[in-house]
């Protein structure tokens, strides 16, 4: 089976085939570490329980740069020393699945072993969000919808809400979480709600003033869970969109 990364335009594959760069190793796609403060109790054994977060995600991986010639060579190893810069991209994983996440550069190196047809290099990548995301599916329009995810870990639905509710609307989730908008919406605007922020969007603009109860919501891994529109008054439906994520 085939394993390919692809990042600032560039493919490293582990596998079949006759790649530029090759894959012999990687970490970081596995898992993630955990922070928490640790305070120790005093006179006793252990320490007190305390939250516990992830830790950003620090993904490196290695292998040959192979040519036929020192100018594929060059342009190869030049390619590779100017991938992202100080900017972000978006690394792509694809195996059996594929996931994705967004990386910042932290270290790259190259060497040439064989001049003009092998060199070897080592990436290091790390994304902020420590979180790997893979296919986003649709749920609705409808009134009521019932939605699920692949991944193993709380995943945030995107809620799209379009009709006319001249007094506003209130989105149900699971454990009787409301988010209550009270800006009235007309058959000319969408309204978007991003449940990983809590923010409101019309027609793409961020909105203030326009929620009166932000109770944001996260749908479990594994597990079919009810949303609901109630409008004030009017009518309209909501079209949920969750992706697929990782820890």
């Amino acid at each position: 089976m085939d394993f390919r990364l692809r990042l600032g335009g560039l493919e490293f594959v582990g596998g079949a085939g006759s790649p530029r760069y090759t894959v012999a190793a990687i970490s970081g796609l596995e898992s993630v570490g955990i922070r928490r403060e640790n305070t120790e109790r005093p006179n006793a054994h252990g320490s007190f329980p305390a939250p516990g977060y992830f830790e950003s995600r620090r993904i490196s991986w290695s292998g040959l740069i192979l040519t036929e010639n020192e100018g594929e060579q060059d342009h190869a190893v030049r390619s590779l020393a100017g991938i992202l810069g100080g900017g972000t991209g978006r690394l792509t994983a694809q195996g059996t699945s594929s996931v994705w996440t967004d990386v910042q550069r932290v270290s790259v190196e190259s060497q040439i072993v064989t001049p003009g047809t092998v060199g070897s290099y080592s990436v290091s990548v790390e994304a902020p969000d420590p979180f790997l995301y893979g296919e986003t599916v649709s749920f609705g329009p409808d009134v009521s919808v019932t939605v699920h995810h692949h991944g193993n870990t709380n995943a945030a639905p995107d809620v799209t809400v379009t009709g006319t509710m001249p007094s506003g609307y209130r989105v149900n989730g699971p454990g009787g979480a409301q988010y209550i908008v009270s800006q009235a919406l007309t058959s000319a605007v969408t309204h978007r709600i991003d449940f990983n922020t809590g923010w409101l969007y019309r027609n793409g603009v961020l909105q203030q003033g326009a929620v009166s109860r932000a109770e944001t919501f996260v749908i479990p891994p594994g597990v079919a869970s009810a949303m609901s529109l109630t409008p004030v008054s009017g009518s309209g439906v909501l079209t949920a969109k969750l992706t697929d994520t990782f820890s």
